[in-house]
């Protein structure tokens, strides 16, 4: 993504948040509402694959353009995973697959890969409640339970990570 494309996408962003994230929708997403409608759009706008090359239909920005959409989500407070879910796609693309819509979140903590299975233990998965997929990083190797397992007990789709 060239300068003036990352300023349009910054600038367009920046309306938008500040357009649909005040006040009143950060109030009801800390009661628990998940804000369905603002999340759609995002994704609408693309902002979760900003990072994802374009032959995983993605945006086909940087690692910096993600990081700049980042911090400036952050300065409007916007109470969606769009950081865990970014962060997610941009792995999932680094190890040669291809990002599905819906939030995502990172699952860190000390785990081990055997057998197609993740074992270990994780805490405080934030947006865990709202997440349709759950990324893991287990040495070298991305891990991906199988979206049509149910969360506790999902198979692992491995790939190998390309350093």
């Amino acid at each position: 993504m060239d300068r003036e494309t990352r300023d349009m996408l910054l600038e367009t962003a920046d309306r938008f948040f500040t357009e649909r994230c005040g006040r009143a929708v950060v109030n009801e997403v800390e009661k628990g509402v998940w804000p369905a409608d603002l999340w759609k759009e995002i994704e609408e706008m693309g902002l979760p694959l900003v990072a994802v090359p374009e032959d995983k239909n993605g945006v086909g920005g940087t690692l910096a353009d993600m990081l700049a959409l980042l911090r400036l989500a952050g300065s409007h407070a916007v109470p969606v995973p769009l950081a865990e879910t970014a962060l997610a796609n941009l792995l999932i693309a680094a190890a040669g697959g291809e990002p599905k819509p819906g939030p995502a979140t990172l699952a860190l903590g000390n785990l081990t890969l055997s057998g197609g299975r993740v074992s270990g233990k994780v805490e405080r998965v934030p947006f865990a409640s709202v997440a349709d997929r759950f990324v893991t990083v287990v040495g070298s190797t991305l891990a991906r339970p199988s979206s049509a397992a149910p969360r506790r007990s999902a198979p692992i789709a491995p790939s190998s990570w390309r350093r």
